[in-house]
C-alpha cells in the first residue's frame, strides 16, 4: 500500500539519523481534496513511520510548536506534513533536536532539523478508504460519440502523469 511504502522511503532516507527514543507526531493535514476522516489517515501515517523508524509515535495532531512541547522528554522530535494535492500524498519527514534544559532554549529556542526526507505516492485504494464515497448518481451526463462499435474494455486512469484522469477505449481492432 502508499502508506507503507511511504513509511519504508522516508525510515530508509532517515536510517541512522534518528535516535531510538525519538518521537513522530504529525502537523495537520493540507489538502485540495479533503478526506472524510483526515485525523484517522494522520494516525496511520504516523504509526507506519514511527514503526518503519522503530520509535515512539504521537496520536495527536500537532503543529511544529506543539510537537516540540511533546517531544521535550524524548529529546528528538520526527515531524511529518503531508498534503495531498492533485491525487497524490507527499510526505516530508524533519528531525529536529529538542532543546533539553533552560540556557539550551536561550540559546537556540528553535533549532533547525538535522535531518530531512521526502518521499510522495499516487492515492491508492487504501488511501481512498480515507475520502467519502463517490455518489452513483450523475447530475451531469456527459455523452461522446465513438468510432468502435463493439467495445471490448473501458479504463480510466492518469494515463499520462499529468495528474488528470483519461478514458480509454479498448476495442477488437
Amino acid at each position: 500500500s502508499a502508506v507503507a511504502e511511504l513509511g519504508c522511503e522516508l525510515a530508509a532516507a532517515l536510517s541512522g539519523k534518528v535516535p531510538s527514543g525519538a518521537l513522530v507526531v504529525s502537523a495537520p493535514l493540507t489538502s485540495d481534496t479533503k478526506p472524510s476522516d483526515d485525523k484517522q489517515l494522520l494516525a496511520r501515517l504516523t504509526a507506519v513511520v514511527a514503526g518503519a523508524l522503530g520509535v515512539k509515535s504521537s496520536s495527536e495532531v500537532a503543529t511544529l510548536s506543539r510537537a516540540r512541547t511533546l517531544a521535550a522528554t524524548p529529546g528528538t522530535l520526527v515531524h511529518l506534513v503531508a498534503e495531498i494535492s492533485r491525487g497524490e500524498l507527499r510526505v516530508t519527514a524533519d528531525v529536529y533536536p529538542v532543546p533539553r534544559s533552560f540556557w539550551d532554549r536561550v540559546r537556540d529556542p528553535e533549532p533547525n532539523p538535522k535531518a530531512h526526507a521526502f518521499a510522495s505516492r499516487r492515492l491508492d485504494a487504501e488511501l481512498r478508504t480515507f475520502f467519502p464515497p463517490v455518489p452513483l448518481v450523475a447530475k451531469h451526463v456527459d455523452k461522446a460519440s465513438t468510432s468502435e462499435q463493439t467495445p471490448v474494455a473501458l479504463a480510466c486512469g492518469d494515463v499520462n502523469g499529468d495528474g488528470a484522469l483519461e478514458l480509454v477505449l479498448v476495442g477488437r481492432a
